[in-house]
């Protein structure tokens, strides 16, 4: 592997539970961890939308919220894992899918919702995601100075 692609994928590890560690050198040099909820998490029934988030399409996540009542919908949306604290939609912005991270948002997913390391959708987006995803975000959330970063 050359030091170019190094650069553009951070390493990832696994953590004695499984969770999924990104790790990432800021400007600063410090590492930053964004961890992501396990796959056995992600595959039981009550936390499917995770599922879905991280490897799913739009479609089937619209599906599986239709199902639901407007309350159960927001609360489904705003599900945090319990090791993490991380989101769905912070997963779906992780992967750099914005039809993912629209459904959510407009199915009532809380765009300021940090995870247990402090990270904020928004924060996802300006350090993983693509331009579109970080614009996308500031349009729903126009007061987070880092949704404002363009890279």
């Amino acid at each position: 592997m050359d030091a170019t692609s190094e650069e553009s994928s951070p390493p990832e590890s696994r953590t004695p539970h499984g969770t999924s560690v990104i790790m990432r050198q800021s400007p600063t040099t410090v590492t930053t961890e964004l961890e992501m909820p396990s796959m056995e998490t992600m595959m039981s029934d009550e936390m499917r939308v995770f599922a879905l988030a991280a490897y799913g399409g739009a479609r089937e996540l619209k599906d599986l919220l239709a199902t639901t009542s407007d309350e159960e919908r927001r609360a489904l949306c705003n599900t945090a894992d319990p090791e993490t604290g991380t989101t769905p939609l912070i997963v779906g912005i992780k992967r750099d899918n914005s039809s993912v991270a629209l459904a959510l948002i407009e199915a009532g997913a809380d765009v300021h919702q940090a995870n247990k390391k402090g990270w904020t959708p928004s924060s996802v987006a300006a350090e993983f995601a693509s331009p579109k995803l970080v614009q996308l975000l500031a349009s729903y959330d126009p007061t987070d100075k880092r949704a404002n970063i363009v890279r």
